[in-house]
């Protein structure tokens, strides 16, 4: 597009006459870029990238747009913003030609409950038929494509490129998780949204924020200036609330009437709604659920824990009504379908000899307080068990607030650490003591290594329910600048497995939960595990492909629990990477375990970059095929190779790159060997095909 036209009514304001110049892409990450892009230097709240402006220009950018006046430059066209936000916002979607314009767009807000509102939609657009793009706190995602979340509500200009890629791709909708942070920032500027939810306020953020009353506020702005801004763009919104305990719910919808059709979500304990909206009610009676809506009332068996979850199933159905009128009583049935959501009480052990055990990503003390609810409510009188921690350098306010709440609601609680980062991890802990009573206190352990509480939690359940909360989803833990590989239910079946075995979890691998489409790794006295079908280049490639795959393909010696001890491959990876190994052995179907004392996706990412020379790459799809059309795509890689367990092996070739796949490694052992030649020039292969040679048969080296 060009300049002129691209800059034209954003607020921008040209230092002088503008050239005649084309822009391909906006960007605001000096890695980002390209020849044609146009560069956008942040300040304030972000950190201040004036700095890069000559990077920028070296690197092939265009054009320059400044938010601070004295960074002027005269070498390329530059423009002055007063506020660089909204103008990401207005550029960003002039440029990609306003995507969410031609997408049904949903987009939910509210302290807890977002992120399981935005997979209840995606169920249920499926079963209306369409094609939904997601982006929420669990990633952004389009059927087999999926980028990592850097925040829960992107900046504008991810938001707007993601949806003009999903809807080349094909979809059809676009559900948002929509953050205050989103909102106050102006990330969510120029979408046209075409339904907004509300789930429900309680206090967090304030140490962005201030106050509870600037915290409203910001959440109100979706359903005010952001409805106004939808129609103007030509769409017909519908706003839909939970009304809670609170009049925040009513207040919304209030000031959504007149712009958009309102629904509001009640439950017998609920205030009354507002005289506008339309009223839907849910009730409860053993396992099923009723929502009275449209005049009608459908019942059906939800699995879903918790009223709270309930109401966020009924807010889901209600935001579609207004692309999808009459289809509540459907949608409410079709729920019995729903698979859940990641982190969201989820199970990560089974069987009925073991401890019950949730994850939740339960990390406000409204959430701890509805989660535990809802936990009691489902299991009766069980001792209930919560692992909590509260994060450092975030809202200090609410940590009194979330013990207290945790207290309240079980019968034991081990406070822990959850992303202390530059904090000490005791005093974050000492100041979540400080809502209790003394009474309270007598209940509480203290475990700051957050592995070790889990292990205390899960030893103290007995025939209860251990609730981890805090970080659901997540997988790491962020300590002083540092962030290392750590999820709760990887460390709870690591925790269960030292129990039944009797030995320390020093000495527990995660067994438990395995599958032929895991592979696994143990680092710094902590067991990780991937899926293999999500691949990752940096997984233990010419290791695994010479040695662990093969071993893995013939191991008929493996022990009950389908793992080797080789004791030969800890010297062949530690010449590998570089780094003292102190064990590893390889598990049935050819996936490699290693332990090494440094964070363990670091130390495959050298492995790869030492043996291999390139870049690692983390991707996720449903299938093989499409993980690698990805990676050929995002890449456009010459040569790629993807490794998973997923049967016999294939040989993907294509104009750009290729991928082997599969356990038995040994068919393709020419090809593969053929492609490492090409890429380290047939140095690194040779270098470690000897001590590759002695591991090739697995009943040579089980201790």
């Amino acid at each position: 597009m060009n300049l002129r036209e691209l800059l034209a009514g954003t607020g921008a304001s040209p230092l002088a006459p503008l050239p005649d110049v084309e822009v391909r892409d906006v960007t605001i990450d000096l890695s980002e870029v390209r020849t044609g892009c146009l560069f956008v230097a942040r300040r304030a709240w972000y950190g201040d990238t004036h700095s890069q402006l000559d990077a920028a220009v070296a690197r092939g950018a265009v054009a320059v747009v400044i938010s601070r006046a004295e960074a002027a430059r005269t070498d390329v066209p530059c423009a002055l913003v007063p506020s660089d936000d909204p103008f990401l916002a207005r550029v960003s979607a002039r440029l990609y030609a306003h995507p969410t314009r031609q997408l049904a767009v949903y987009g939910v807000t509210g302290t807890n409950g977002k992120t399981s509102v935005t997979w209840l939609l995606e169920h249920l657009l499926g079963v209306l038929g369409e094609r939904p793009a997601v982006m929420g706190t669990t990633g952004y995602r389009f059927e087999g494509h999926r980028v990592e979340a850097s925040n829960t509500t992107p900046d504008a200009i991810v938001i707007q490129r993601f949806a003009r890629d999903a809807l080349a791709l094909g979809a059809t909708a676009l559900v948002l998780e929509v953050s205050s942070h989103g909102l106050a920032l102006d990330r969510v500027a120029e979408v046209a949204f075409d339904a907004v939810g509300f789930t429900n306020l309680s206090q967090d953020h304030l140490d962005f924020h201030g106050t509870m009353e600037a915290y409203g506020a910001t959440k109100a702005r979706l359903f005010g200036e952001h409805l106004e801004a939808s129609l103007a763009a030509g769409k017909c919104p519908l706003a839909a609330a939970c009304l809670n305990d609170d009049a925040h719910g009513g207040h919304l919808l209030s000031l959504a009437a007149g712009r958009a059709r309102t629904i509001a979500i009640a439950d017998p304990d609920s205030p009354a709604p507002p005289a506008t909206a339309e009223p839907w009610r849910l009730s409860a009676s053993g396992d099923l659920v009723s929502l009275l809506a449209d005049g009608a009332r459908t019942d059906a068996v939800l699995p879903l824990i918790g009223a709270h979850n309930h109401r966020n199933a009924a807010l889901a159905v209600a935001m579609l009504q207004g692309r999808h009128p009459g289809s509540a009583a459907e949608l409410w049935r079709s729920l019995i379908d729903f698979t859940g959501i990641p982190g969201r009480l989820s199970r990560p052990l089974r069987g009925a000899d073991r401890p019950t055990v949730l994850v939740d990503y339960a990390h406000t003390a409204d959430a701890v307080s509805r989660v535990l609810t809802a936990v009691r409510d489902a299991v009766g009188p069980r001792r209930r068990v919560v692992v909590l921690g509260c994060g450092g350098d975030r809202d200090r306010g609410k940590r009194p607030h979330m013990a207290r709440a945790a207290a309240n609601n079980s019968e034991i609680c081990v406070f822990t650490s959850d992303n202390p980062r530059s904090e000490p991890p005791l005093s974050i802990i000492e100041a979540m003591r400080d809502g209790l009573d003394d009474a309270h206190c007598a209940q509480v352990l203290i475990v700051p290594d957050r592995s070790e509480a889990i292990a205390t939690a899960i030893a103290a359940t007995g025939d209860g329910v251990c609730v981890l909360c805090g970080k659901g989803h997540e997988a790491t833990q962020t300590v002083g600048d540092r962030v290392y590989h750590l999820d709760d239910s990887e460390e709870a079946r690591r925790a269960v497995a030292a129990m039944e075995r009797g030995c320390s979890m020093e000495r527990a691998p995660i067994v438990s939960g395995w599958s032929d489409d895991t592979w696994a790794w143990r680092c710094g006295g902590a067991w990780h595990t991937r899926p293999a079908r999500l691949p990752m280049a940096s997984a233990p490639t010419l290791v695994g492909l010479d040695d662990s795959a093969t071993l893995g393909a013939r191991g008929d010696e493996a022990s009950e629990e389908g793992v080797l001890s080789v004791a030969a491959l800890a010297p062949a990876l530690s010449a590998l990477i570089g780094a003292v190994v102190e064990e590893a052995c390889v598990r049935r179907g050819g996936l490699c375990v290693v332990r090494a004392p440094r964070p363990s996706l670091a130390a495959l990412e050298l492995m790869w970059a030492r043996v291999v020379g390139s870049p690692s790459l983390r991707l996720d799809g449903t299938t093989l095929a499409e993980v690698a059309a990805q990676a050929v795509t995002l890449t456009h890689a010459h040569r790629l190779v993807l490794l998973a367990d997923d049967g016999p092996v294939h040989a993907l070739e294509g104009e750009r790159g290729w991928a082997v796949m599969g356990h038995d490694a040994q068919a393709h052992e020419a090809t593969l060997r053929r492609w490492a030649a090409e890429l380290t020039g047939g140095k690194a292969i040779a270098a470690a095909a000897p001590r590759l040679a002695s591991l090739r048969d697995p009943r040579s080296v089980v201790p």
